[in-house]
């Protein structure tokens, strides 16, 4: 996901589209959190849409509300290289339109790296599947979206290698469709739906 230095500079041929999908509390934010870090420290601008209101601590730009979301993104296509963080994507991202369609769909010519991150499967649109470059999968506990990654993926027993514990993940990458269980921190960040009531 992340280019060497100085690529940010110049325009690339290729950006990138992830996804990251898993339940709260089992490690999608800490590896969000890891990947922009990495981004940013290698000179990558990073943009965070983020209706829930967890990425306020990032330095860059913070969108929480979804009003207008389209029009801002819109701004983006000629901001420079960088990477745009989708996180909560399925509470906006199930039927995407607009500026949203477009970046996913032509984000290689608007010179962005991609990162959709959602709690449900199911919440992502199924084109969105076809085109990522690669997927990180947590824990997926619910039949439905363990039998709707299976039907994206074309692969139960791809499904079947998501790991059940807490900071591990299945890294799928395309086109080779090459998989590995990996590992993130634990969370450094404590956020508000991390506090018990």
């Amino acid at each position: 996901m992340a280019p060497k230095p100085e690529t940010f500079a110049e325009k690339r041929s290729t950006y990138e589209t992830v996804i990251v999908l898993g339940p709260s509390g089992y490690g999608k934010s800490s590896y969000v959190d890891e990947t922009q870090e990495k981004y940013s420290a290698r000179g990558g601008k990073v943009w965070v849409v983020d209706p829930a209101s967890n990425w306020l601590h990032h330095p860059g730009r913070v969108w929480t509300g979804l009003e207008n979301l389209d029009s801002e993104l819109a701004k983006l296509q000629r901001a420079g290289p960088g990477l745009i963080v989708f996180d909560d994507a399925d509470l906006y991202f199930r039927h995407p339109t607009g500026a949203r369609l477009e970046i996913i769909v032509a984000n290689r010519h608007w010179q962005k790296d991609v990162m959709v991150v959602s709690r449900r499967p199911q919440g992502i649109h199924k084109d969105l599947f076809m085109i990522a470059d690669s997927l990180v999968l947590f824990c997926q506990r619910q039949a439905y979206a363990r039998q709707y990654l299976a039907k994206e993926l074309d692969s139960a027993a791809l499904v079947k290698k998501i790991p059940k514990e807490k900071f591990h993940y299945l890294f799928i990458h395309r086109p080779t469709d090459s998989y590995a269980v990996q590992q993130t921190k634990p969370r450094a960040v404590i956020t508000a739906s991390d506090r018990k009531p």
